[in-house]
């Protein structure tokens, strides 16, 4: 199964989520949005999630390993 992640979404971006999967083809797994502690947590060399654990990057990638693994899990 094959799915998009969007990565760094910022409110008002002009390409809509649901463009993405009719330009794509492929349904959307995630959003990852823009988050300033993702550049902080790289500058550092550290994951986000230590630099902000409750941000909304993390959160959402935090969503994402569990839907890869809740996925993983069925095969």
């Amino acid at each position: 199964c094959v799915r998009v992640v969007l990565n760094r979404v910022a409110k008002g971006d002009s390409l809509r989520e649901t463009e993405v999967e009719s330009l794509t083809g492929k349904n959307k797994a995630a959003t990852i949005p823009e988050d300033a502690s993702v550049a902080q947590a790289n500058n550092l060399g550290v994951p986000v999630s230590r630099v902000s654990p409750r941000g909304p990057a993390s959160r959402a990638i935090s969503a994402l390993s569990e839907l890869i693994m809740n996925e993983a899990s069925t095969f």
